[in-house]
């Protein structure tokens, strides 16, 4: 009889921690890790200036993806917020000497 309790008691302790693991697992398989952002007024006007701009971005860590737009003059960023803050972003490019005039959160 005291075997069958043990046996019981560890059966459902196992249960609830495979049921813990497998919540949790899913929880952040699932969970969305990535943000994007747009810098505004971002003025690169020459080609030397967008490879300073491609040197900085790629120094900066937890960007998983960057585009320039040169017409609108912004960039739109994406990247994982559990390494890295936008304001974090935007003083790592300021401190590069590139300009910006902020950001914005992106539905995208």
């Amino acid at each position: 009889m005291l075997t069958k309790r043990i046996f019981y008691s560890f059966l459902i302790v196992s249960l609830i921690c495979t049921g813990l693991l497998v919540t949790n697992k899913w929880h952040y398989t699932y969970q969305l890790t990535t943000d994007h952002i747009i810098f505004k007024d971002i003025n690169l006007p020459n080609s030397k200036e967008q490879q300073h701009f491609k040197i900085a971005i790629n120094r900066i860590i937890g960007i998983k993806q960057y585009k320039y737009n040169s017409n609108q003059h912004s960039a739109s960023i994406n990247f994982d917020h559990h390494t890295m803050k936008p304001e974090w972003i935007e003083k790592s490019l300021k401190a590069s000497g590139i300009q910006t005039s902020g950001y914005q959160f992106s539905n995208k």
